[in-house]
C-alpha cells in the first residue's frame, strides 16, 4: 500500500508538467502569469537546493551546530519552504496553461489531480518540516540563540499541533 501511495503522489505530481506540455501557444497575458510562475518556481527550487547545501557545509564542520545564518535566518526550513514553493507554483503554472486549453472532462480531472498531487507533497512537507521543529526543540529548545531564532523566523507550513498529527507523523517515520 504504501509503494502504490508513493507511486500515485508522484503520478499527480507530474501532472503539472503534462499540462503545461500541451499548451503551444496561449493568450500573452496567460504566457506572462505562466512564465512568471515558472519563474517563482525556479527560486523555489534554488531555496529548496540552496538551503541543503548550506545545512550540508555547515554540519559536516560541526554536526551539532544550530544552522541560523543565510537563508536560515529567515526561514527555519528553508529547503522544504521553496520545495513547497517549487511544487504550488509548478502547479499554478499548469493550471493557468489550462485556463487557455479548450474545455474537456479530462482536463478537468487532469487539473484536479495537478491540485491534489500538490497537496499531497505539501502534507508531506508539512508532516517533515512538524518533526523537524519537534526535533530541534528537543535538541536546542534550552538555548538561548534557539530561542531567538525560533521567534524571529519562520517555520513555513507546519502540521497544527494535536495527538492525531504527532501520531501520524510516528507512523509515517516508522514506514520510512
Amino acid at each position: 500500500p504504501f509503494i502504490l501511495q508513493c507511486a500515485g503522489l508522484y503520478y499527480f505530481m507530474s501532472l503539472p508538467l503534462y499540462i503545461t506540455s500541451q499548451a503551444p501557444r496561449i493568450s500573452a497575458a496567460g504566457d506572462a502569469l505562466a512564465r512568471c510562475a515558472l519563474v517563482t518556481a525556479a527560486l523555489g527550487l534554488g531555496l529548496q537546493i540552496s538551503g541543503d547545501f548550506q545545512k550540508s557545509l555547515v554540519k559536516r564542520n560541526n554536526p551539532d551546530k544550530l544552522v541560523t545564518g543565510g537563508f536560515y535566518s529567515i526561514f527555519r526550513h528553508p529547503n522544504y519552504m521553496g520545495e513547497l514553493i517549487l511544487w504550488t507554483m509548478s502547479s499554478i503554472t499548469s493550471l493557468i496553461v489550462a485556463s487557455q486549453l479548450p474545455r474537456s472532462w479530462r482536463l478537468l480531472l487532469l487539473s484536479l489531480g495537478s491540485i491534489l498531487g500538490n497537496a499531497g507533497i505539501a502534507f508531506i512537507l508539512a508532516l517533515a518540516a512538524t518533526g523537524l521543529e519537534k526535533r530541534q526543540k528537543e535538541k536546542y529548545g534550552n538555548r538561548e540563540e534557539y530561542q531567538a531564532w525560533v521567534k524571529r523566523t519562520s517555520a513555513g507550513l507546519l502540521l497544527p499541533r494535536t495527538k492525531p498529527a504527532a501520531q501520524e507523523y510516528n507512523r509515517v517515520q516508522e514506514g520510512l
